[in-house]
């Protein structure tokens, strides 16, 4: 008989469907990130409340873990059955597929800022082409385009994880990842202590292996119904109430002054990972009631399909605001609230033009990759 753990993970393999309110909350973490980098914490009240750019970075980190490593055990299985599909081959389409996805519009942003001589680019292009930039801003300390530390983190957390899904014997998987979502809040917390600057307790890889782990172990708790059943009782059942509780305190903290930035940035993603992590299993499997009708209703999952964009596009749509209304007197809204629905409009019309122009033409390129004979729908 099923627990009722087990009822969140019922159907097919998620690499064989779309799932439409997982994008309903890509849509939802993309607006936190633009809520945060357009309004300042001054401008917030009680808003202010969390982190909000953290939390919609943890977010899509979960939501990269749990895809990502899906996809890859529908490879490993097809390994495993003997049908002729080997390591080499699936990390092959692997890497091809997300190299169509994620870096047309990457480099295509670079190489325009090179045109424009923006900023900095010149001199930290090499570092940027090699997606390696959080290194470079954690060494640094330069805040120059620093979004763009989530998808370098994307890219060696892409090049890393086959070797683990794909080779670790299965009855070793779940322990490996536990092993490894420990580093992460060991790390972000010798950093600290050994007074490393504070963006390097965030922007290194090892820093996001609690909340890519625990995504990770969605996905395998998914596909493997056997074992651990006290760990998935935990993870899905009681550790979620946890995480409410950690963000209650930290809203606390916050709001009072005694929760300095430090502590959030050691604490954060590790507390508040479980939480993410129930919200993905859920939308998962189907979320009820108002959850659902705001995920699933259609303009939501458009700004999640194109949040790739509007996450890559949003500063420079800032930037570019700015500039017009200093240099042209073109008007800018005054309120924050205004000026948030400006930029944000702003980008997710950037980010369509780029998806219809640029990205979804060569994401079709992916059927020439099949991770089977078939290949897969899914919008990974």
């Amino acid at each position: 008989m099923r627990s009722e753990t087990d009822a969140y993970f019922q159907g097919r393999p998620l690499a064989l469907r779309y799932v439409p309110q997982l994008d309903g909350l890509r849509a939802v973490a993309c607006a936190l990130v633009v809520f945060s980098h357009v309004v300042p914490p001054a401008a917030r009240g009680m808003l202010d409340a969390l982190p909000w750019g953290s939390v919609g970075v943890q977010f899509f980190l979960v939501l990269s873990g749990y895809l990502v490593t899906t996809i890859l055990l529908d490879c490993r299985d097809r390994i495993d059955d003997g049908g002729g599909q080997t390591f080499a081959f699936a990390l092959r389409q692997f890497h091809a597929r997300r190299a169509l996805r994620v870096l047309p519009l990457y480099y295509g942003v670079l190489a325009v800022l090179v045109v424009l001589d923006y900023g900095m680019i010149r001199e930290s292009l090499h570092w940027h082409a090699l997606c390696l930039m959080n290194f470079w801003r954690s060494a640094t300390g330069i805040n120059f385009l620093n979004h763009l530390w989530v998808i370098a983190v994307e890219q060696q957390f892409y090049l890393a994880w086959p070797f683990l899904i794909l080779l670790v014997p299965r009855a070793r998987r779940v322990p490996v990842i536990l092993v490894l979502m420990a580093v992460a809040p060991v790390y972000r917390f010798s950093a600290w202590y050994l007074g490393a600057p504070f963006v390097a307790l965030n922007t290194i890889p090892l820093a996001s292996l609690d909340t890519l782990g625990i995504g990770a172990l969605l996905a395998l708790f998914q596909r493997e119904s056997d074992g651990y059943r006290a760990l998935r009782h935990f993870l899905l059942r009681i550790a979620p109430w946890m995480g409410a509780a950690g963000l209650c305190a930290l809203a606390y903290g916050r709001l009072t002054g005694r929760l300095g930035g430090s502590a959030q940035g050691v604490a954060l993603g590790s507390l508040l990972a479980p939480l993410y992590a129930a919200l993905v299993a859920g939308a998962a499997r189907g979320l009820g009631g108002p959850a659902r009708r705001l995920l699933e209703a259609r303009p939501v999952r458009y700004v999640g399909i194109i949040s790739y964009g509007v996450y890559v596009l949003h500063p420079l749509v800032m930037e570019l605001c700015l500039h017009a209304h200093a240099a042209w007197g073109m008007s800018y809204p005054r309120t924050f609230a205004f000026r948030l629905v400006l930029v944000f409009a702003l980008s997710v019309l950037a980010a369509s033009v780029t998806w219809y122009a640029l990205e979804k033409p060569l994401n079709a390129l992916k059927r020439r990759f099949p991770y089977a004979a078939r290949g897969d729908d899914t919008r990974e």
